[in-house]
């Protein structure tokens, strides 16, 4: 019962997430009937990227780019390919059928993961992006009306989208990435292209109508920081996958309201595309969940005394052995480490997890014994 109370919280943060999240394609429909496409999605982001410094500073989080070119291409596909294509999508396509096409994410991780991730794709992994493609077909039929442009522009955000989550799963595998940080960066570096193309492309000047206004607020406090905020919040408290379900509320929420607030109700097609995407995200979502419960299952059959006592580093060119008292490091492919180190997971030369007893390292223990020895007794 405990546990229960202690995950309503974060359960209605994922879920008021997901109404914010999904009426925001609302909002940006409505935007860019006042303000070319380019010209809101360069506003959306540079105010965005302006909260989040400011959160930054009152978080007193460090403003260096850990990153630097990592930051920068994430930026470039999730800010400016993901925001500038499904803007544009936006203002020459429907909101419901966008959002839905945007959120074909997962598919392209599945598929795009293999060859750059070296994720391979499992034969039970089939199916979902199979479904998916059949539910684009039928989307993209001419059929079901809407302009062509807008769902091949929703498609491409999507695209963006799921390449910048795997660049982003790279630069997670380095370990020490401030999430705040690098969320604020790549929003900096990617609203760029979007202000210069907002720049050079000749466009109509923006109606400041309160209509307008809102919708910009709307994306720049709600859909941005706050949601950013609460997203964080859930993520802590909840299982990634957990949280990944959830979020497949968003394109629900769109299309719902697309229906309700613009007339778009979705035709025999449409809805059947629609469903079969619904189907493949979920099959995704549910085996993502899957082999999280098996990671966590297998790290909780760990050893405890050889967990806490024992940690694995791998750097670009060289292996670190370390644990509580003690610390080593030799170049790859000498034998030292593996020597003097005891490796249960020896089939991977780049991961040694041992207690190292080799002797330059036992003194150079020994000696910051001493020295912490010698400080305490002042």
């Amino acid at each position: 019962m405990e546990k229960r109370e202690s995950q309503a919280l974060p359960i209605l943060a994922i879920l008021v997430l997901a109404v914010i999240w999904g009426y925001n394609w609302i909002m940006m429909k409505v935007g860019v009937a006042y303000a070319p496409p380019f010209t809101f999605a360069a506003l959306r982001a540079v105010l965005g990227a302006v909260v989040l410094f400011a959160f930054m500073a009152l978080m007193r989080k460090p403003f260096a780019v850990q990153a630097g070119p990592q930051f920068v291409l994430v930026g470039l596909l999730q800010t400016a390919g993901f925001i500038g294509f499904s803007t544009w999508a936006l203002s020459v396509g429907g909101a419901g059928k966008t959002v839905v096409l945007v959120y074909t994410r997962p598919f392209w991780i599945v598929l795009f993961g293999w060859p750059l991730l070296g994720e391979r794709v499992r034969g039970y992994q089939w199916p979902p992006p199979g479904f998916g493609l059949i539910g684009l077909i039928l989307l993209l039929d001419p059929k079901t009306g809407g302009s062509l442009t807008g769902d091949v522009l929703a498609i491409l955000a999507g695209l963006s989208w799921g390449l910048a989550s795997i660049v982003a799963k790279r630069l997670y595998r380095r370990g020490d990435v401030d999430l705040i940080s690098f969320t604020t960066w790549q929003m900096f570096f990617g609203s760029i292209p979007l202000v210069v193309v907002a720049l050079v492309l000749p466009a109509p000047p923006i109606v400041w109508s309160p209509a307008f206004v809102v919708a910009l607020a709307y994306n720049v406090l709600p859909a941005s920081a706050f949601a950013w905020l609460l997203w964080m919040y859930a993520l802590r408290r909840l299982p990634a996958g957990t949280a990944g379900m959830a979020l497949l509320l968003n394109p629900l929420v769109g299309v719902l309201a697309a229906w309700l607030q613009l007339g778009e109700r979705p035709g025999p097609l449409e809805l059947g595309g629609m469903t079969l995407i619904a189907l493949a995200l979920i099959l995704i979502s549910v085996q993502a969940l899957a082999e999280q419960r098996k990671t966590s299952r297998r790290e909780r059959i760990q050893p405890p005394a050889f967990a806490e006592r024992t940690r694995a580093m791998e750097t670009t060119d060289r292996v670190r052995c370390e644990n509580l008292t003690c610390l080593c490091e030799v170049p790859l492919g000498e034998t030292a480490c593996s020597a003097h180190c005891a490796s249960p997971e020896g089939r991977d030369p780049h991961v040694v997890r041992c207690a190292c007893t080799h002797a330059g390292c036992v003194e150079q223990n020994d000696r910051q014994l001493r020295g912490e020895v010698g400080k305490e007794s002042l």
